[in-house]
């Protein structure tokens, strides 16, 4: 009766009905053979208990049978009932992921993205294996992540303690430049605009005395030392015109006697 079974899958029965008549005829052909091998000791119960196995053997198969009818009508159902890919909103699609900023994006975005425009999944994994992309697949997305924080992780641990003091201290310089900036646009401007010109108290105006004596005090100093400067040169030139002076007379008065001496000697000449 298997046999049976299998040739009628084989030469693919669709007709229920003509398939339980032919399990039928065997079941008969079945209990015939058995009635003519059966030993005069057996008794009737065992007879029936036999019968019964092979009656639930045959629903079994017959069960089966239906099951696998079903499964392969529900399958052509879904054949049938798919529809073919649209060649147009592929071709855009494709166009859409082979753009630059596009292909940058995670899968599981440009799925969604798709998705809403329209395009079932088939579509989308056509268009994938067209542009160049993977098709998607749920761990896909997570893998890519992962890995990419990974390596984010990896990078961060690469770099040396040089690289981040110079990138503190390229901050704190920006930040002290930019600081400094609106510090003397505030005190320039907006102080002025808001405040007027500031008051000065008392002791600021004795300060600002006491700084004007203090610089008349170190002029009047200074002018002091070059006056003395020139008294002390004067006196000096005083004191070198009169040793000049002294020098001269003293000079006149050898020249004097030298020429009294000449004198003398002549009258001595004369008179011997």
């Amino acid at each position: 009766m298997i046999e049976v079974v299998f040739q009628v899958r084989k030469d693919g029965f669709k007709d229920h009905q003509s398939v339980i008549e032919s399990l039928e005829l065997v079941e008969e052909a079945d209990q015939f053979t058995h009635f003519l091998m059966v030993d005069d000791v057996t008794t009737t119960e065992d007879v029936i208990s036999n019968e019964e196995v092979r009656r639930t053997d045959d629903s079994n198969l017959i069960t089966e049978f239906h099951n696998e009818q079903k499964i392969q009508n529900d399958s052509s159902l879904d054949v049938i009932s798919s529809p073919p890919p649209r060649e147009a909103l592929i071709t855009t699609a494709i166009n859409f992921l082979q753009n630059e900023r596009i292909r940058k994006s995670p899968i599981n975005q440009k799925q969604k993205f798709l998705m809403s425009k329209g395009l079932t999944e088939q579509e989308i994994q056509i268009a994938f294996n067209r542009a160049g992309v993977f098709t998607f697949d749920p761990n896909h997305a997570e893998m890519g992540i992962a890995a990419q924080s990974n390596y984010l992780a990896i990078s961060q641990e690469n770099k040396s303690l040089f690289g981040k003091i110079k990138e503190a201290i390229q901050s704190m310089a920006l930040i002290s430049a930019v600081a400094y900036a609106c510090y003397l646009f505030y005190k320039k401007y907006i102080e002025r605009f808001l405040f007027g010109k500031k008051k000065k108290t008392v002791e600021e105006h004795l300060l600002s005395l006491e700084q004007q004596m203090d610089k008349k005090i170190n002029d009047l100093s200074k002018e002091f030392t070059i006056v003395k400067d020139v008294v002390i040169s004067n006196s000096h030139t005083e004191d070198v015109s009169q040793k000049l002076q002294s020098f001269k007379n003293d000079l006149d008065a050898i020249k004097g006697l030298l020429l009294n001496s000449i004198e003398f000697i002549n009258c001595i000449t004369l008179k011997s």
